[in-house]
């Protein structure tokens, strides 16, 4: 199985691909950590080869004139799934810790043994603006599927970009990776891309929407059994130790908040030794 995800240099962001990669590492042990860069430096730059011991496989893409960075780092992970022909591809977030593994394997089996596409917290917007819309983190498919929804004329990663860049009847307007980072939804372009597909029986037939059960009511787009950074006061060690919590949004960045991400850190029995967790 692939774990796919991407980052710039923005350290909000890339400062939690140490353990991000170590925790997927233990948690899945056979899978393959496919890591996109996105920015100006070169493949033997010190810092691009200080990432590259943080994956099992480096994809360095320029940035691209005309494309705010972080929707181009965002959008990236996502045309990464299309590389691995029947391989089966989970998109993540850099910045999101999983705390029960077996939660997850459960939720995604219809795409390990049906080749199906399964999105998972369909219920995360209802009863606000957005509904329609799911995380796009833990999104899994065998690569071909995800190639036939996102990229079935095979386009290069620049045409690629450039094709959604300018994509007719857009529903929101937020699918354009070229928006301020601000006004870029990546969840947005993937729905687009499922909603306007025109093989509609191919969707219908694959595409398994996965509500989560710990979803709070009311459009308040929160999960009862995940330790959020926007409520982080009520974060419950013993809850966690306890094994309640199902995964975790952390403060970030990664090095500034360590002390107090430390003990998730323990936790997921990664090493919780600095050197090898910053980059």
């Amino acid at each position: 199985m692939y774990i796919i995800s991407s980052t710039n240099e923005n350290p909000v962001y890339s400062s939690f691909v140490p353990v991000v990669y170590k925790m997927w590492k233990k948690l899945m042990p056979e899978c393959t950590f496919i890591l996109g860069y996105i920015g100006k430096r070169e493949p033997n730059d010190p810092y691009v080869r200080r990432l590259s011991t943080f994956c099992d496989e480096l994809h360095c893409f320029k940035t691209i004139p005309g494309i705010t960075e972080g929707c181009q780092a965002k959008t990236t992970r996502m045309y990464l799934t299309t590389l691995y022909d029947n391989n089966v591809c989970s998109v993540v977030d850099i910045d999101q810790f999983v705390l029960n593994i077996d939660w997850f394997i459960n939720l995604i089996q219809p795409a390990l043994k049906e080749n199906k596409f399964v999105s998972i917290g369909h219920n995360h917007y209802y009863n606000t603006p957005h509904i329609g819309k799911f995380p796009m983190a833990y999104t899994t498919a065998p690569s071909n599927v995800w190639k036939k929804i996102i990229n079935p004329n095979n386009l290069s990663y620049i045409d690629w970009f450039l094709y959604i860049c300018k994509l007719p009847n857009p529903i929101d307007n937020k699918e354009n990776p070229s928006n301020h980072f601000n006004y870029f939804s990546d969840e947005s372009l993937l729905r687009y891309f499922l909603v306007k597909h025109p093989d509609q029986k191919y969707i219908n037939n694959t595409w398994i929407k996965i509500e989560r059960e710990d979803e709070l009511p009311n459009g308040v787009m929160r999960c009862a059994r995940r330790i959020d950074r926007a409520e982080w006061n009520k974060f419950d060690i013993n809850k966690m130790n306890e094994g309640y919590y199902l995964d975790a949004n952390p403060l970030r960045p990664f090095d500034k908040y360590f002390n107090y991400l430390l003990p998730i850190v323990k936790y997921m029995n990664v090493s919780d030794n600095k050197k090898d967790l910053f980059l």
